[in-house]
């Protein structure tokens, strides 16, 4: 998924995204976070045999989001990548059949990702995203809720957290069925997304 993944490298520093102004109407101004991905992860587990879960995470990813306003966002849109080369269940051996053809198939198809197409405010801090997965190299609509955790502003700038869980069924992308493991995995992606200040002088 660079959550797109769900879930880091150091990124450049993202600008606001400023509309043109057109006569006579008023255009609200995006804001575009970036990912700190030392403080963000994407994580997954799956029920094997009918009995436990595994679990597993994704240590490479990226991602942005974009909000209509720093403290207070009325929309918030999040486009994640993550590298499914970077699977990691604890188990160097389970990761190595991981990446193999059967099930992520990563040396063809090594991102997944989610882009938002529309969002909606549902709550207090909750967001529905509706938006398109690209997994094993198939595009299917998915829709995912996103929990505000906190806004904030620091000396830096500006700062979201907040996570969402979600189910991806394995199926629907192409993947074959696998004996003694559910074809359903349940995918958190927790996000903390920095808005940085120009420099002053």
């Amino acid at each position: 998924m660079k959550l797109s993944t769900a879930i880091l490298p150091t990124f450049s520093l993202l600008a606001v995204l400023s509309p043109l102004a057109v006569p006579g109407t008023v255009q609200a101004a995006e804001f575009e976070y970036e990912v700190d991905t030392v403080h963000s992860s994407v994580t997954f587990k799956v029920m094997r045999q009918e009995m436990n879960y595994a679990h597993g995470r994704f240590n490479d990813f990226s991602g942005k989001l974009v909000l209509d306003n720093r403290l207070e966002p009325e929309s918030i849109k999040i486009d994640a990548t993550v590298d499914m080369k970077s699977v990691d269940t604890s188990n160097k051996g389970r990761d190595r059949h991981l990446r193999k053809d059967d099930f992520f198939n990563a040396k063809k198809f090594q991102e997944a990702r989610f882009v938002t197409k529309e969002s909606k405010k549902v709550g207090d801090k909750r967001f529905e995203l509706k938006g398109d997965m690209t997994f094993l190299g198939k595009t299917v609509p998915m829709t995912v809720e996103f929990v505000v955790g906190g806004t904030q502003r620091t000396e830096k700038g500006y700062a979201i957290g907040g996570e969402t869980t979600f189910e991806l069924k394995t199926t629907d992308f192409g993947m074959q069925p696998h004996p003694g493991l559910a074809d359903t995995v349940s995918v958190t992606v927790s996000i903390f997304g920095v808005y940085k200040l120009p420099p002053v002088g």
